[in-house]
């Protein structure tokens, strides 16, 4: 199936040129033979925060510019991303750090981030913000991995982070 990205920018009022890119996918395996895999959590739960924050932002400008990304062609091996990793519409040294989203439905046992290992300052920022506000039960820290929509970024040295979720 021919199909596209979709993305949006919002310029930061203190810092235009440093950009963060919030992601997730838009695709999911649907049926593979008689097995349904339905959509829901693998990922419209991630496309639903990227969406929401989207909108929150575009009320609410942030200090620091913020690409909202769905990506498309995950599940068929990251074609989307891959994709525009290789064509960005900015230059590369703007962007700040690529946060994707992948299996963000429930949540009840906190979170993971992959890639925290090699990011610690990025696992450390969040794992600072939910001390002092009490969000998520825990926030787990996972090494690299290449399983989801960060990592075209993060082998043309984007810092780059996925999380999901944990708990039922």
């Amino acid at each position: 199936f021919e199909t596209q990205n979709i993305w949006g920018f919002i310029k930061g009022k203190k810092h235009p040129d440093s950009i963060i890119i919030i992601s997730a996918h838009y695709d999911h395996l649907g049926m593979m033979g008689k097995a349904i895999y339905p959509g829901a959590n693998d990922n419209a739960s991630g496309t639903s925060i990227v969406l929401e924050l989207a909108n929150y932002f575009s009320k609410n400008q942030p200090d620091i510019s913020l690409a909202f990304v769905l990506f498309s062609g995950e599940e068929a091996g990251l074609k989307g991303s891959t994709y525009m990793s290789n064509h960005l519409p900015f230059p590369k040294e703007k962007v700040d750090l690529v946060l994707n989203l992948d299996m963000v439905a429930s949540g009840s046992e906190g979170i993971t981030m992959v890639n925290g290992k090699q990011f610690p300052e990025v696992f450390n920022a969040f794992t600072a913000i939910n001390k002092q506000n009490n969000y998520l039960k825990k926030v787990n820290i996972r090494g690299e991995s290449c399983n989801s929509d960060h990592c075209p970024f993060y082998k043309i040295g984007i810092p780059s982070v996925f999380i999901y979720t944990n708990g039922p």
